[in-house]
């Protein structure tokens, strides 16, 4: 892993996290990055803070799962009713995810205490749990449809696949047989939300679903 991309090992988040709750008292959080926008939000602090680390919006998360279920039906996919939203935040798009699929179980999961709090006082009706996404002891092995990671660093943040590595392994036993994985917005779902939502797109087409369009696969 690169120097400048190891903040996103979960000790040097969690000490990000512990610097932040140990700072004088009246200090501004925002220095503090996405765990200084999570206590803002949480403490009605600062709700502006949020927008730029976290998805926050009832309807923007319906839109999302919306989108995400439409572009699954296109791979002959589904959401499924037994999931698992790892780099939850404030819970907006667990909830929408539970909101979204009658009957489905949904549970969050992040490393900030203070996102974990925010989404248990917001989403009373879904489970959040606080801890890395790479120690899912309290998870039984096949028990998940759906492991779900839209914004979640350990992919995002880093290019180091022994990183990646490491929490593919960790989520991989939980799947049921047909489970699936979803990292990051990806490029079809990025898409129908921004047609939802009137947004300019200025992304390209990546050339692997290009391809797929050529085999008539999408």
């Amino acid at each position: 892993m690169k120097a400048s991309e190891a903040w996103v090992l979960p000790e040097n988040l969690l000490a990000v996290e512990k610097r932040l709750h140990d700072r004088p008292s009246g200090a501004s959080p925002e220095p503090f990055g996405h765990a200084g926008a999570y206590l803002a939000y949480r403490t009605g602090l600062d709700g502006k803070l949020i927008r730029s680390h976290a998805l926050a919006d009832d309807g923007k998360g319906l839109a999302y799962v919306r989108s995400l279920s439409e572009t699954l039906a296109l791979m002959g996919h589904r959401i499924g009713s037994a999931i698992l939203d790892v780099g939850c935040g404030v819970g907006t798009i667990t909830d929408a995810l539970r909101r979204s699929v009658p009957g489905a179980e949904v549970s969050g999961m992040d490393l900030s205490s203070d996102a974990v709090l925010a989404a248990q006082e917001r989403y009373p009706r879904c489970r959040f749990i606080r801890r890395s996404a790479d120690e899912l002891s309290l998870v039984p092995d096949a028990s998940l449809d759906l492991i779900h990671a839209r914004e979640f660093y350990p992919f995002t943040r880093t290019e180091d696949p022994g990183f990646h590595l490491r929490f593919l392994r960790a989520f991989a036993p939980k799947l049921r047989p047909g489970g699936l994985i979803i990292l990051g917005p990806g490029y079809l779902a990025a898409n129908a939300v921004a047609d939802d939502l009137g947004l300019k797109k200025w992304w390209r087409e990546p050339e692997i679903v290009g391809q797929a369009r050529a085999k008539g696969i999408l």
